[in-house]
């Protein structure tokens, strides 16, 4: 036993609860029994962990695992958060781009956070390498339906990303796209532990920089024409104990700008964000009290024209919040948290043109107006209350959320939102779970940009259901977790970042034909293996079925509208069956190879990223042939998508220092997945249509790692 702010509480009841009640899972084989080790979970407080029978990987819908499993999957280019969308549950909208589809959620519904700062933006430019050092993060919990209490305002998944204890280390890194180093130690004996750790983007600098050494002189009268890429990423985490309280100052950011600058006409994009948080733990009495504070400011900026005229954009997005929240061990195999929070989040858009008339005298006068419009003030509020309760076989872990907004202008909603886990072990390698809860979320788009969500809220919260079973079974090596989920959603407001009225107030009839309801449901399949006689592998499986019902439009023959009624049909978002495989082999002397192959069926070719479908029409003009849309209940789905990743890995020591060279290359089959199509007339007046967009997307990375 271990005495717990004073307390002394039973080890094996309290690690359990602790293990139900935050989603995480203790294995018998992670725990030396002659030595009770302290373990610190997402939050929880210190708890000591002794054998126990070995429960199954997942807790709730919720999946557990050291970030080098998913590291190490062939694709993954070495990141964890990459590894992420081999799971079950999970998809895709383009393959290899790291913006998880949480059974047919959007992106943008699924909450990533890293030591419990939520991420505004998963990758740079939204599509490329996720912005957080892959040797930050030590553990990665994923919550696939129901989570706790405490997580809230989302309706999709969540992925919570655990940084590295706080051990002396040393890292550096280098493949085709990055440099990065991490660097780890503490200042001096009872002084903070202080970790910092960054990338950048090394070779496409590098390229835009020769190619503009080689672009010459500009023309006489003209400016120079600029290529510009500049992609970075940073994290800095300050621990310290004082007295019997732990401080941490956790300061994270990423920053993307490209496009070609100066000439005639040029175009510059800039996406960035940056966040500072303060947390500090301490004991009270027999609890645990936890209270924290975060800064952030997000913003998207755009920028073009020439030597005449220039015109610039940005959307920015400043937000201030606090919590507080406390662990209280009530008795022997009885946990109760609590907390509360509080944000304020304000969104501005500002333009700017700068016009250069032609000179009159000596030279070139400049006019600059500028324009700033706030967009939106929104604050939110929410308090959370949740229970884990142990006995013998059963753990039960019961919540409730009460959450809600403030908009300026005087909107206001709040809501309630009940959780409820339960988890049944049958025996030492079999139990049965089921959980339930509901969840909201403001309006989502396809992927999170500054400002988009706080200015959707004035369409209302999405309403979401989720409830599932499992059945978790492990033997030796082998961990089968096998899930069903049905999840009403009751309210559903999807909007596309394509739609510029969310800068401004939309009309009643928009709202109400953007307004839907719906169903999801599906089954998955999990099968994983520890590394035993020298070779590890997974297994991935989802069935999914994601519908919506609202207002659709029907077109005649010509493609004109000719009725509005409602209708069900599939998400955007929809892949029906997903199927992802990896295996890992040592070899010996330090060679390790694998593979995977990664098949999934196509989704509903419904505009957005993809094209829209047409059919055979007539030209109300003369009657001739024509592409006309369907409606939307009736568009066809893309072709189903196969490809296969590779890798192969050397790891030596020198001296102190250990290596790692590795390969991976991303669709080694050299397979095309079509997301579009283009629909053109021919010379002749036939209807032609043709996939579209790119090629073969192959994606090889050398990377050569370095840790002391």
């Amino acid at each position: 036993m271990r005495q717990l702010g004073g307390t002394a509480v039973r080890s094996e009841w309290l690690g359990v609860v602790a293990g139900v009640c935050l989603g995480t899972t203790v294995y018998a084989q992670d725990v030396d029994a002659s030595r009770p080790a302290e373990t610190e979970v997402q939050g929880a407080p210190a708890v000591a962990a002794q054998e126990v029978a070995s429960p199954p990987v997942a807790e709730g819908s919720s999946l557990s695992f050291e970030a080098h499993e998913l590291a190490d999957l062939p694709g993954s280019f070495g990141d964890p958060l990459r590894g992420v969308m081999l799971l079950p549950g999970v998809s895709h909208v383009v393959s290899g781009v790291a913006q998880p589809v949480v059974r047919g959620a959007a992106p943008s519904a699924t909450r990533v956070s890293l030591d419990g700062v939520r991420l505004p933006v998963l990758g740079h430019l939204l599509v490329g390498p996720t912005v957080v050092h892959p040797g930050l993060v030590s553990r990665v919990a994923v919550h696939r339906g129901t989570s706790s209490a405490r997580l809230g305002r989302h309706v999709g998944g969540s992925v919570e990303l655990e940084m590295r204890p706080e051990t002396p280390h040393v890292q550096a890194s280098l493949d085709l796209l990055n440099v990065g180093a991490l660097a780890q130690g503490r200042v001096a004996e009872g002084g903070p532990d202080v970790l910092v750790a960054g990338r950048f983007a090394w070779s496409p600098w590098l390229a835009t920089t020769a190619l503009n050494a080689l672009s010459g002189a500009p023309a006489p009268g003209s400016t120079a024409t600029t290529l510009v890429a500049s992609l970075y990423d940073y994290q800095v985490r300050v621990s310290q104990r004082l007295g019997g309280a732990e401080v941490r100052l956790l300061a994270l950011g990423a920053g993307d700008r490209g496009g070609m600058d100066g000439g005639k006409l040029g175009v510059v994009g800039a996406l960035g964000f940056h966040r500072v948080d303060l947390r500090a733990r301490s004991p009270l009495g027999s609890a645990e009290l936890e209270a924290g504070a975060t800064l952030g400011v997000d913003r998207l900026e755009g920028e073009g024209g020439g030597s005449i005229a220039r015109v610039s954009s940005s959307a920015t997005e400043r937000s201030a919040a606090a919590r507080v929240g406390v662990t209280l061990p009530v008795a022997v195999g009885l946990m109760v948290r609590a907390g509360a929070d509080v944000d304020v989040r304000a969104v501005d858009v500002t333009q700017t043109n700068t016009v250069i008339p032609e000179p009159v005298t000596e030279g070139p006068s400049t006019i600059t107006s500028s324009v700033l419009q706030p967009v939106a003030r929104v604050t939110w509020a929410g308090a959370w209350l949740e229970g884990a309760w142990h006995l013998e076989d059963w753990a039960v872990e019961p919540g409730l959320r009460v959450d809600g907004y403030t908009l300026a202008g005087g909107q206001a909603e709040a809501v309630l939102e009940p959780r409820l886990l339960v988890r049944r072990q049958l025996s030492h390698a079999v139990a049965l779970r089921a959980s339930a809860g509901l969840h909201h979320q403001a309006p989502a788009y396809l992927v999170d940009v500054p400002g988009a969500e706080s200015a959707s809220l004035r369409f209302g919260l999405q309403r979401v259901v989720q409830t599932g079973v499992g059945a978790d079974w492990r033997g030796g090596p082998w961990a089968v977790s096998v899930d069903g989920f049905v999840n009403p959603l009751l309210r559903t407001v999807e909007l596309s970042l394509f739609d510029a009225d969310f800068l401004s107030l939309a009309p009643a009839e928009l709202e109400e034909a953007r307004v839907g309801r719906g169903l999801a449901w599906g089954a998955e399949l999990l099968v994983r293996r520890e590394l035993v006689d020298g070779w590890t592998g997974l297994l991935g499986y989802t069935f999914q079925q994601s519908r919506r019902t609202q207002q659709v439009v029907r077109h005649d023959s010509t493609g004109a509208e000719a009725a509005t009624e409602e209708a069900t049909f599939a998400s955007a978002l929809e892949q029906a069956h997903v199927v992802n495989a990896a295996v890992n082999v040592e070899l010996g002397a330090g060679w390790t190879v694998g593979g995977g192959v990664h098949l999934n069926t196509g989704a509903p070719e419904a505009g957005g990223v993809s094209s829209y479908t047409q059919a055979h029409g007539t030209d109300a003009r003369d009657g001739s042939a024509r592409w006309v849309p369907v409606d939307r209940d009736r568009v066809g789905r893309l072709p189903a998508y196969f490809r296969v990743d590779a890798r192969v890995a050397k790891a030596w020591s020198a001296g102190p220092v250990q290596w790692l060279a590795s390969l991976e290359v991303l669709n080694a089959s050299l397979a095309r997945e079509v997301f579009r199509y283009d629909y053109k007339q021919g010379p002749d007046g036939s209807l032609q249509r043709t996939p579209a967009g790119l090629p073969p997307v192959t994606l090889p990375m050398l990377r050569v790692q370095a840790t002391y």
